[in-house]
């Protein structure tokens, strides 16, 4: 056996391998000696075939097997010897037989850069250091959580329709004349604010009493308008809930301490959420200042998974095209793509110094969580779990988890504005 490297690089090696016809026969004698003490042919005994009439028989098929069997032998043998930790699955390339039963493949390797990582606990992170107020409490409570609860009451002792209304109409849509049955409704709910149905509706539905009906052009695509006959059934408003303890009974029957212990609920849950906002942004900043201390190269698999990751998330909050090829995103967000690849790059290299690992009960713990989180059934579970490419996703989450865990367990954020005004 004949290794070479052929190319190598910070990140890369790729290495030829030749084997010789006498490493071949070795695995080949040895494979047909198995299979003769195993197989029946008409006319010999069970475990007494000649290994020529196997070779005749079944030579091509083993010779096939043998050469897969050495390739993954080898390839895994040198695999193992490797110190640099691995970024993707190796690829076995350019297979060429050379005569007389020898030949050659090649394997390429992508892994991390190498380097030395020193100072990276007990750090002062200087953020902007977000608290829960008082103030916040009640902003939340008035702004974000009573509107969910928001009921629609009739108005009483008025039946002339006025601006933050909402109408009660039947509406009948009309196309050249036929009825539109998909664009018509009955009890509809059209709310008189900021012309949010149609622009110039509200203007001419002020006013209107209980009974009055009014035709509109309604001209959202104007190659193909619509013509509405609208109808005022009812009026009504929206009335958002006083904040006291019927409230609290009607909706929290379970809650201890009335209004002051659903107030006190509410401020845990909204300093639990700041912490994990504090702790993002610890952990951001940590990452980027430890970057910022070395320099490496970044291999090209990292670079792809940071492209594949920003454009989804690019792709889903409607910032970019989704059409938008891998070349031009990178161009156009280079600093967002270097950034994360470094990121990944500096948490694999944390995990390595402090051999960080995935253990099963890390996994349960996960599961446990999202399933809560995401309402899962034991089906979707399973799901996860039997999925390879899912399963491996699930890992690499656990596993940034632990690393993102162990920064924030082991540095110390500061509040970079009370610094600022100190």
């Amino acid at each position: 056996m004949i290794t070479e490297i052929i190319k190598e690089t910070t990140t890369s090696k790729s290495v030829k391998f030749t084997v010789s016809n006498e490493d071949f026969q070795k695995e080949y004698n040895k494979e047909l000696k198995k299979v003769s003490s195993k197989i029946h042919i008409d006319g010999f005994r069970k475990g007494k075939v000649p290994v020529a009439a196997v070779e005749k028989r079944y030579g091509k098929s083993i010779r096939a097997e043998v050469i897969e069997k050495i390739v993954d032998k080898e390839a895994n043998s040198y695999l193992q010897s490797l110190s640099e930790t691995i970024t993707r699955e190796p690829k076995i390339d350019n297979f060429r037989e050379l005569g007389n039963n020898s030949f050659s493949f090649e394997l390429d390797v992508e892994f991390f850069p190498h380097f030395e990582i020193e100072n990276y606990k007990n750090l002062q992170i200087h953020i902007p250091l977000k608290k829960v107020t008082d103030q916040d409490v009640e902003s939340y409570i008035t702004e974000t959580f009573l509107p969910s609860y928001t009921t629609r009451v009739d108005v009483e002792g008025r039946d002339i329709l006025e601006m933050g209304d909402l109408a009660i109409v039947d509406m009948i849509a009309f196309k050249n004349g036929e009825k539109v049955e998909d664009f018509s409704r009955v009890n509809f709910p059209l709310e008189l604010k900021n012309d949010s149905f149609a622009e110039g509706l509200d203007e001419k539905m002020i006013g209107l009493k209980v009974g009055d009906s009014i035709d509109f052009e309604y001209a959202k695509d104007p190659a193909s308008p619509l013509m509405l006959n609208i109808t005022v059934k009812g009026i009504q408003e929206f009335q958002k809930p006083a904040f006291d303890d019927s409230f609290v009974e009607k909706y929290f029957p379970g809650q201890d301490g009335g209004i002051e212990g659903l107030k006190s609920s509410i401020r845990v849950a909204m300093e639990h959420q700041t912490e994990q906002e504090n702790n993002h942004k610890m952990v951001q900043t940590y990452l980027s200042e430890i970057s910022e201390k070395y320099q490496f190269d970044i291999p090209e698999s990292v670079l792809k998974n940071s492209i594949a990751e920003l454009k989804s998330q690019k792709i889903s909050s409607k910032q970019i095209d989704p059409k938008m090829g891998d070349d031009e995103f990178l161009e156009s967000f280079k600093d967002d793509v270097l950034r994360v690849s470094k990121e990944i790059i500096i948490m694999n290299k944390l995990s390595d110094v402090e051999d960080f690992k995935v253990e099963q009960n890390d996994i349960f713990n996960y599961l446990t969580q999202i399933s809560q989180q995401y309402n899962l059934n034991d089906e979707q579970i399973k799901s996860i779990l039997s999925d390879k490419r899912r399963y491996q996703l699930l890992l690499q989450d656990i596993h940034f988890m632990k690393i993102r865990e162990f920064i924030v367990e082991n540095n110390e954020a500061v509040d970079s504005t009370q610094s600022n005004v100190e």
